[in-house]
């Protein structure tokens, strides 16, 4: 992301930011199961899928 910012386009399309991404998610998801806070687990559920939808190259616009 922070290729981005400074204006030129990351190494492989953003894949590996994109994979760095997943693993940070699935950590926090790892937290959250084990403190049972399930409503969090959901919602970082819908972050990954995100993240799936961004690596196919079809991230969900944000327009309604």
């Amino acid at each position: 992301m922070l290729d981005r910012i400074k204006g030129k386009m990351p190494e492989n399309g953003g894949r590996g930011e994109a994979e760095q991404m997943r693993q940070e998610i699935q950590k926090v998801i790892a937290t959250a199961n084990a403190s049972g806070n399930y409503f969090l687990i959901y919602l970082l559920g819908m972050a990954l899928q995100e993240v799936d939808n961004i690596q196919r190259g079809k991230p969900t616009p944000l327009t309604i």
